[in-house]
């Protein structure tokens, strides 16, 4: 049985972890919309599902050095881990929170310390703001970037900005209690990508072999 103190305590632990991952999101409501040139070392470039041109701009820095090896967030760690084939371990992620969510728990899990994370110039707020609440407390520092040529016209921008609050809250949600973020977002949950699919859009990155 759970003590009343013990209660409070949770109860003040929760809300402490909610303000400061909304204070950490907020001060990126004022970034700029584009990411550095050049983007540090890392252990792992990880290219978000979405632009076609995310997967090949990934390769291309671990091609120069900026990490050993590449992966897809298509793909789940933890089925890799158990040492299934990537085409058999789609990850159904459905949006950036799912995606960050999932690589936030799965990549320290396997030792990383430093992930770099590949999204287009529109999206690169928003995927900031999600990743680092998702990653909050978790040891591992994220850089997101994307390719320098990727399209972020006004349309893209003003949309992306629109949903950023209420991704800010759904990380959050998705942080503090997984299993009510799941309940919450199930009713517009789509069917998890079939094997075929998943072998198509990660066919480029089947070549390395997984670090995981």
């Amino acid at each position: 049985m759970t003590s009343v103190g013990d209660y409070w305590k949770r109860i003040l632990f929760l809300g402490t972890l909610l303000a400061a991952g909304l204070v950490s999101a907020s001060s990126l409501l004022f970034v700029a919309d584009r990411a550095a040139t050049i983007p540090a070392p890392s252990d792992v470039i990880v290219a978000l599902a979405g632009a076609p041109d995310r997967g090949p701009y990934a390769a291309s820095l671990v091609a120069r050095g900026f990490a050993p090896v590449m992966y897809s967030s298509l793909v789940n760690p933890a089925c890799i881990r158990a040492g299934q084939s990537p085409r058999r371990c789609p990850s159904g992620v459905r949006n950036t929170v799912d995606e960050a969510l999932l690589m936030c728990r799965a990549l320290p899990q396997a030792g990383v310390r430093r992930a770099t994370i590949v999204t287009s110039q529109f999206h690169l707020r928003r995927t900031a703001a999600v990743f680092q609440i998702a990653c909050l407390g978790n040891g591992m520092e994220v850089e997101v970037v994307a390719p320098p040529e990727s399209s972020s016209s006004e349309i893209l921008l003003s949309r992306e900005r629109q949903k950023l609050l209420p991704s800010i809250g759904a990380a959050v949600l998705g942080k503090l209690s997984p299993g009510f973020y799941l309940w919450v977002t199930q009713p517009t949950q789509r069917e998890p990508q079939s094997p075929q699919l998943v072998s198509q859009l990660t066919s480029s990155l089947l070549d390395i072999p997984p670090f995981l």
